[in-house]
């Protein structure tokens, strides 16, 4: 299934240069990946817990460029004074996280909700998405081996490696997301990031 070939692929470049850009063609690789199996097989990703909290901030993003602009991604190497369980935070002001709740029809605002309220960690003023998305690429994976699509990327293949790595060594597949720092409280410390950030962007510091 190509689309779904395509999404395993994106994941991977995005786990080896983690940037904004590389999120955002990801989470329209999701979106995509999701019509195409919807058609395909009958089946959704909507049945997972994370998707749609992340299709509200991808649906969000795709047609207000304020709030693309909001995201931002942090790797580990670039916070040395904070140690990152997976490597990355993907952060988000929480009231863009409102923001594209409230974009969402009512008939699915609730559970929107209780999709960000499971998947996203909320630091403050800020909400790190990247744990939504690690588990939902493996519930994804999950679901790829019920149906059996063809699937011959080498990045499939990478991801199944790690997948059956972690089953023979009983490690859980899905992660909270920890955050811990070196010295000062985890939420004013992404807060703090997020906001400097945000800053020299747009070129006032």
């Amino acid at each position: 299934m190509v689309a779904l070939e395509r999404l395993f692929r994106q994941y991977h470049r995005f786990c080896l240069t983690p940037s904004e850009d590389s999120l955002f063609i990801l989470l329209n690789c999701l979106h995509s990946a999701n019509d195409h199996l919807r058609k395909e097989h009958n089946r959704n990703f909507y049945a997972f817990q994370e998707y749609a909290g992340l299709i509200a901030l991808r649906n969000l993003a795709h047609h207000e460029a304020d709030a693309q602009e909001a995201f931002q991604v942090h790797p580990a190497a670039s916070l040395p004074t904070v140690h990152l369980e997976l490597g990355v935070v993907c952060l988000v002001p929480r009231n863009v996280v409102e923001q594209a709740v409230a974009g969402v029809g009512e008939k699915w605002r609730e559970d929107t909700v209780r999709s960000c309220d499971a998947s996203f960690n909320i630091w403050g003023e800020v909400v790190d998405i990247y744990p939504a998305i690690f588990n939902v690429m493996v519930r994804i994976f999950e679901l790829c081996s019920e149906l059996k699509p063809d699937m011959r990327s080498s990045q499939y293949g990478d991801f199944q490696a790690t997948y059956e790595r972690e089953s023979r060594d009983r490690i859980d597949h899905h992660c909270r997301g920890a955050v811990s720092c070196l010295a000062g409280d985890v939420s004013q410390v992404l807060t703090d990031i997020a906001k400097s950030h945000a800053s020299r962007r747009r070129g006032v510091d």
